[in-house]
């Protein structure tokens, strides 16, 4: 009789033993299925935010002639005048543009190389960031034609 009430003990002890191990392991799975979820949402916010700021920069007057062609002269303008801190309180914070003609060589734009430049950067910095590349026409104004271009646009994935 004594083992037999061993046996059953043991049996219960078991069985203890393996709902909560099964409890555990729910639980471990919950909580890992709920840090990949939020991690895919930032994710996806982050592209969400990079795919609103490209759409907004290609309408902004700012930047352009008219709807997806960008102004060299506006460009160069607000490369030289408008500073980082006053394009993030019109865009955000976060973010960075970079806009070049199809050029060999990189120019980078000012006052005193236009027309004669390629390159255009706004609020560029070291950081890991989600882009979007996009190819764009440029208005060449002194030239009076239009260039072809690539548009790049990231946000940061850590606010900057």
């Amino acid at each position: 009789m004594r083992f037999k009430s061993q046996s059953n003990l043991m049996e219960y002890l078991l069985l203890i033993f393996f709902v909560v191990f099964i409890i555990v392991a729910l639980i471990l799975f919950i909580t890992w299925w709920q840090v990949t979820q939020l991690g895919m949402k930032k994710s996806q916010e982050i592209e969400d935010r990079a795919l609103s700021l490209t759409k907004e920069i290609l309408i902004n007057g700012f930047f352009v002639k008219e709807e997806s062609v960008f102004d060299d002269g506006k460009l160069t303008a607000a490369n030289t005048t408008i500073k980082c801190e006053e394009l993030k309180h019109i865009l955000g914070e976060g973010w960075f543009m970079k806009i070049k003609t199809l050029d060999e060589s990189v120019i980078p734009c000012n006052e005193d190389n236009y027309p004669d430049c390629n390159y255009w950067e706004f609020c560029v910095q070291d950081n890991p960031a989600s882009i979007y590349a996009i190819p764009v026409n440029i208005y060449r104004r002194v030239q009076d034609r239009y260039d072809l271009g690539v548009l790049y646009v990231g946000v940061y994935y850590e606010k900057t």
